[in-house]
């Protein structure tokens, strides 16, 4: 289950931070303003296809997804090149990546 979604400068203007409901979360705005490259990003982090983020050019950051089992951290350290530091730890803060 998803519990959380941080994220900081998508497209240097998407800063987000979500927490979600254990039944039913509504993500609503105006056309343009990011839902679905949201929805993607954590699509991307949850099925394990990060790679898909820089292929569709979705420049950020820093992303933070918290699941009931999981913490994943991407860090964009690149400025000229797509350069990201991952983390990966359990809910006891053990690291897995």
């Amino acid at each position: 289950m998803i519990k959380e979604f941080h994220a900081k400068n998508i497209f240097n203007k998407i800063n987000c931070s979500l927490i979600f409901n254990s039944d039913i979360n509504i993500l609503t705005g105006i056309n343009g303003s990011g839902k679905t490259t949201i929805l993607k990003l954590i699509w991307y982090i949850l099925s394990g296809n990060i790679e898909r983020i820089f292929l569709e050019n979705v420049f950020f950051q820093s992303l933070l997804l918290i699941t009931n089992k999981y913490r994943i951290s991407l860090e964009n350290k690149g400025i000229k090149k797509k350069t990201v530091k991952i983390d990966l730890f359990d809910m006891r803060g053990k690291v897995l990546l």
